[in-house]
C-alpha cells in the first residue's frame, strides 16, 4: 500500500530525547492511555503500543516497516 501526498506534522521531537523525555513518553501510553485495558501478559502491552506509535514513526525509519 502506497501512501501518498501531504504527510501531517507529529511536531517537534528531539534528535536525542532525554531520560525525562522518555519518562514521559512511557507514561502517557502506559500510564493514561491504557491504563484501564486488562491486558493478560506484557507481551500484548508491547503489540498494543507497537499498534500506536508505529504509524508515526514509519516515516522515521528508512526502509521497510511492518502493515499491520
Amino acid at each position: 500500500m502506497a501512501v501518498s501526498g501531504p504527510q501531517p506534522s507529529i511536531g517537534n521531537h528531539p534528535d536525542e530525547p532525554t531520560a525525562e523525555d522518555i519518562t514521559a513518553a512511557r507514561a502517557l501510553l502506559i500510564d493514561d492511555l491504557l491504563v484501564d485495558f486488562p491486558f493478560v501478559d506484557d507481551s500484548d502491552r508491547a503489540h498494543a503500543i507497537a499498534a500506536i506509535i508505529l504509524p508515526f514513526i514509519r516515516r522515521m525509519i528508512d526502509g521497510p516497516t511492518p502493515m499491520h
